[in-house]
């Protein structure tokens, strides 16, 4: 268990905590790593790490990665450092951020090193941490980009009907909850979901004479939801829209 783990570090999470991560802290106590045989960068590392967790329980903004996090990972020597600081600081990050993609864009680019260098090695252990490392990251990162580019669509068409706009983030929410549920990320299912949902919206609203949704509303919806799905087709050349559409019609017709 963590409790059974010898953390050589944890003494020094209250002077940490107590500057804020104070750099002139973090330099006068970095040699520290070397006299407690630990790679260098770890303390900085730990620094960032106790100052996130301050700042999310006191319900304060985190500080952008460019500054907080890309310096401290530099300072890292091995990429699977690298890979897993980059990983637990877009967990930190708010969900759909672009602090969190940069996060998980870095991650990628590391653990995918580091994967190399233990296929280099021969450790078959190894090899599938690494592996399993670079899987993780890869499905959180095409699953957060691309939801980032779906609500782009919304972002130019300012001028849409409030409705239109409640309904289709009630859209890409659920579309990004199915994607959360997949062990492997797949922009095809999303562009099934993003029909599926749509239509099922777009139904619920029709009839609801509260919503006071109507067929220029349906048109506008409608018009969001395929550029958002076009979206996902322009960037994933194997996803087709089309045979996404006609395989639901089929599916729906059948059953």
């Amino acid at each position: 268990t963590a409790e059974n783990v010898f953390d050589p570090l944890a003494p020094l999470d209250g002077v940490l905590e107590n500057e804020n991560g104070s750099n002139s802290i973090v330099v006068a106590l970095a040699p520290l790593c070397s006299l407690l045989q630990l790679p260098s960068g770890y303390l900085h590392a730990r620094s960032l790490l106790v100052r996130f967790r301050k700042l999310k329980a006191s319900g304060n903004i985190l500080p952008p990665f460019d500054s907080a996090v890309l310096p401290v990972a530099k300072k890292l020597k091995t990429m699977r450092d690298r890979a897993d600081l980059a990983w637990w600081c877009s967990l930190q990050y708010d969900a759909g951020s672009v602090e969190q993609l940069k996060c998980l864009d870095m991650a990628h680019t590391h653990a995918t090193e580091a994967s190399e260098e233990a296929e280099s090695s021969k450790d078959s252990k190894e090899e599938s941490i690494a592996l399993e490392r670079v899987k993780r990251i890869d499905a959180a990162r095409a699953g957060l980009s691309d939801k980032i580019l779906v609500d782009e669509v919304l972002k130019r068409h300012e001028s849409t009907a409030k409705t239109v706009k409640v309904l289709y983030k009630k859209i890409i929410d659920k579309v990004q909850q199915r994607a959360q549920l997949e062990e492997n990320y797949c922009p095809e299912h999303s562009v099934q979901a993003l029909l599926v949902e749509g239509s099922m919206m777009a139904a619920v609203a029709s009839v609801d004479d509260a919503d006071g949704f109507c067929v220029h509303h349906f048109r506008l919806l409608a018009l969001l939801v395929h550029e958002a799905c076009k979206s996902l087709s322009n960037r994933y050349s194997h996803v087709s829209v089309g045979k996404c559409a006609r395989l639901l019609t089929r599916r729906w017709l059948v059953h």
